[in-house]
């Protein structure tokens, strides 16, 4: 990723953190019933140690590590395994991962675990025998296609010039996508189970989110200063 590239990614950072502002308060929003949004009365403080609570919550830490890890592939798969495509090809193939993603929420969140046809914990089991299925099929075939991309006379591949050795790891990186969103849907299906408070939900979502950071950036710092 060249300069400009990373200066469009402030910019556009930037401009979201400015719309953040623009968000109308809670207590002015009147719903569809004619009812008033009511928000219990908070500070800066009082948030604080609300988080600093959560851990020592025993079901946020049940799902730390799920929380932790659920960005922590993203290293290899935006990293070392692209290195075994070519430029042009990776842009291909990236294209599709998200598509697979943005596919994978909407079959999972959508067709199962928010399909009031079925009771919560069969939504839950559900999601518990997807995640392990997927988990040993997807990761167990890029075991098998890193083992072969490991060879030194591994020549990267090429979807212009050599689609036949494409199609397999292609496929195995849309793979990758649909994990990624299951994995991620999973997890704030589970967060969302533990309460039905929204205060409280937003505390979990930003627990998740936050630990989902530290963990990602010290999986990018592990591939990039200790494993190189």
């Amino acid at each position: 990723m060249n300069d400009a590239m990373y200066l469009i990614f402030i910019v556009l950072m930037a401009c979201g953190s400015v719309v953040a502002f623009l968000i109308q308060p809670p207590g002015t929003i009147i719903r569809e019933d004619q009812t008033q949004v009511e928000t219990p009365p908070t500070n800066v403080l009082r948030e604080f140690v609300e988080i600093l609570k959560l851990f020592a919550n025993p079901a946020m830490l049940t799902i730390l590590i799920p929380c932790m890890s659920s960005n922590w592939f993203y290293t290899y798969q935006f990293g070392p395994f692209g290195g075994y495509f070519s430029g042009r090809t990776n842009g291909l193939k990236a294209i599709f991962y998200w598509l697979g993603q943005a596919g994978g929420a909407w079959v999972l969140g959508n067709m199962f675990l928010d399909n009031t046809k079925y009771t919560r914990t069969a939504r839950a089991w559900t999601g518990v025998y997807l995640m392990a299925g997927t988990t040993l099929a997807f990761f167990g075939g890029g075991a098998a296609f890193e083992y072969t991309a490991s060879a030194k006379d591994f020549v990267k591949i090429d979807a212009g010039t050599d689609f036949g050795r494409f199609i397999g790891p292609f496929i195995l990186y849309v793979c990758y996508g649909l994990y990624d969103a299951f994995f991620q849907v999973f997890t704030n299906y589970l967060i969302g189970a533990i309460s039905n408070d929204s205060e409280t939900l937003s505390r979990y979502a930003g627990f998740y989110k936050g630990t989902q950071s530290a963990a990602g950036g010290l999986s990018w710092a592990l591939n990039g200063f200790v494993f190189t």
